[in-house]
């Protein structure tokens, strides 16, 4: 646990560190955290643990126009984001995928907020819509329904159309009839999904960082007690671990230092399973390559001088070119993580795990900025205020 840590004169950042450890407790055991949070039964929690963070493709042999696009895609990927933000679940669907004419590359976000009163004795649960980054796409309303073989969420738009989507579950294997028998379909679209296991939809660039980690110096601390401590400072590390801060989602850019920056990191989705192993890739939507590629490189994090073995604080990351060290300030190891980037324009940056407004779980994670960062130079809203082709029309 860090020592005092003063901030104009009194210790607020240590106690609001103190309250988020108290508040959050491990990641590796989030029913505490969401029990704490709202009287939502132990059935309704599981499914919202199991939806969150996989990726699904649609195969195209057979339809090439996903209901929820309405024009003809080359490929098409969803993934589903849960997360609790004080007493409210939040559930986030992304949607990846290239126009088949265009070969326009998109991603598009439609938002929700669980409903309350959801019938805990049934294995379903009621989403109320609360936005979507595309445009004319409105709905009416959405159920996840829960099965022992598989999943479905259905989504009912406001013109009145409708479509199931019958999602495997993690076994990979399932009975999509049970998601919905033919008479409850009536007229709706049905959809059939599989298990994405890479992100070919938008055709991410290799790159490979060939030069070894570089040798970073933890300065000594401040003994001055109205200073907040040193980002390197040893006390921080176990905020600091950088591939527990990548686990739980998607991340999107929310503040950056440097306004002028030619390869913001817009999106990371973090894949710890993929070889070459031991600890994965890294798929980064960036405009600082050609047209609307997107990147991927080895994820290969390492701990600071001074830090214990545990922790591993800062990776490589390449970025306008060359790899450089990128350390993380902080991660809440749910919501958030601020990396520190001191040789490409000492940038400093905020990520959050799909939202891009200061909700009641991540305030710690714009508070922490502020006292690091100060004032961002660049703030972004959306997914297109950084990467271009989120926002192209035809």
């Amino acid at each position: 646990m860090p020592g005092r840590l003063y901030f104009g004169g009194c210790s607020l950042l240590i106690s609001c560190l103190n309250v988020f450890v108290v508040t959050t407790a491990a990641p590796t055991n989030i029913d505490v955290d969401l029990q704490s949070r709202q009287q939502t039964s132990d059935n309704i929690i599981q499914i919202l643990r199991e939806i969150h963070g996989k990726t699904y493709s649609l195969p195209l042999s057979s339809n090439r126009q996903p209901f929820l696009v309405g024009s003809e895609v080359s490929c098409f990927t969803i993934q589903l984001l849960y997360s609790a933000e004080g007493a409210d679940h939040k559930v986030m669907l992304w949607l990846h995928y290239t126009e088949a004419d265009t070969r326009f590359k998109r991603v598009h976000t439609i938002s929700f907020a669980v409903k309350e009163g959801t019938d805990s004795s049934a294995n379903n649960v009621h989403f109320e819509f609360e936005g979507s980054s595309k445009d004319g796409l409105i709905v009416e309303e959405a159920e996840f329904v829960h099965h022992t073989t598989c999943y479905c969420l259905k989504i009912t738009l406001k013109d009145g159309r409708c479509v199931y989507i019958a999602l495997p579950p993690s076994s990979g294997t399932s009975c999509v009839d049970v998601c919905a028998q033919t008479s409850e379909r009536g007229r709706c679209t049905y959809e059939t999904y599989d298990i994405s296991k890479s992100e070919e939809c938008l055709k991410y660039e290799v790159f490979k960082d060939t030069d070894q980690p570089e040798t970073t110096e933890v300065p000594t601390p401040s003994p001055d007690e109205n200073k907040p401590l040193l980002e390197t400072d040893t006390q921080l590390q176990e905020y600091q671990d950088f591939k527990r801060g990548l686990l739980f989602s998607s991340l999107v850019l929310v503040y950056s230092s440097y306004g002028d920056d030619r390869f913001p990191l817009c999106m990371i989705t973090y894949r710890p399973n993929e070889a070459p192993g031991p600890d994965g890739n890294i798929y980064i939507l960036t405009p600082g390559l050609s047209g609307d590629q997107a990147m991927v490189q080895e994820f290969k994090p390492y701990k600071l001088d001074g830090h214990n073995d545990t922790f591993k604080a800062a990776a490589r990351i390449r970025r306008d070119g060359r790899f450089y060290e990128s350390r993380v300030i902080f991660t809440d190891r749910r919501q958030c993580i601020l990396l520190r980037t001191p040789k490409y324009h000492n940038l400093c940056e905020l990520f959050t795990g799909g939202r891009y407004t200061n909700g009641i779980l991540n305030n710690i994670c714009f508070f922490v900025y502020t006292v690091y960062c100060k004032q961002p130079q660049k703030r972004f809203t959306k997914l297109g205020d950084c990467w271009p082709p989120a926002n192209k029309k035809k």
